[in-house]
């Protein structure tokens, strides 16, 4: 059984037709959804590349090759495709599943066969003590957050693994700790409304995607300097 989708076939195919038509622009719709404005960008352009049957529940997570993954990538740095069109012309949902491949193989990280383990998803939550989480999120920043073998490894959920991490990388160790149990302080600032979280997280999004962007850009400019150094010493 693969993962839940999140969002429906149907609330796919509506925001769609909304954007299509100018009823609604990118940002209203993530705004409304709670995603980021590329999420919706990437529903419309495989929508439009491959028709409604790209929304289809799929019956396992896909996967996809070390061989599929160089692939793609040569595309990319061969300027046969951006980061949007090749998503769209091998249908890869992830929006920052290319743009991670493309990070790793410029780093000289081994790329490996994406194996789905459906079960990290829908695994019960355990009580799990401050040290050890502690253990499981450096565990996973070491390996290249890796959620899905860091949750399989240590036994806890997909979804335990990610809310570590980002507590961590947000507010540093101490929000590992255990809440307890009571009224909180009065002291602690938190955003007041669902408005105001999403708002935070959709601009540190943003930020991470700009961040990201710079860095494919840098990389593939290193690439054409290096295939034309490479070209010259031939000839």
């Amino acid at each position: 059984m693969g993962r839940i989708n999140k969002y429906s076939k149907e609330l796919k195919l509506k925001v769609v037709h909304e954007y299509i038509k100018g009823i609604k622009s990118l940002g209203n719709i993530a705004y409304e959804l709670g995603c980021c404005k590329e999420t919706v960008r990437g529903w419309v352009m495989m929508f439009k590349e491959c028709g409604e049957e790209v929304f289809n529940d799929k019956p396992h997570n896909k996967s996809y090759t070390k061989e599929f993954k160089e692939t793609v990538i040569k595309e990319y740095f061969e300027g046969k495709g951006s980061i949007p069109d090749l998503r769209v012309k091998y249908k890869i949902l992830g929006y920052d599943t290319l743009r991670r491949w493309i990070l790793k193989y410029n780093n000289g990280i081994i790329l490996s066969d994406y194996k789905p383990m459906s079960e990290v998803y829908t695994m019960k939550s355990r009580k799990v003590s401050y040290e050890e989480r502690i253990e499981i999120v450096n565990y996973c920043m070491a390996n290249d957050y890796d959620y899905k073998s860091t949750a399989n490894k240590y036994n806890v959920p997909y979804s335990q693994v990610y809310a570590w991490v980002k507590k961590v990388n947000e507010n540093g160790y101490g929000a590992l700790e255990p809440q307890k149990k009571g009224p909180k302080p009065k002291n602690v600032i938190r955003p007041k409304t669902p408005e105001d979280i999403l708002e935070l997280e959709n601009e540190r999004l943003r930020r991470e995607n700009e961040r990201l962007q710079i860095e494919l850009e840098v990389l593939k400019k290193k690439h054409r300097l290096k295939k034309r150094a490479n070209t010259q010493r031939l000839n």
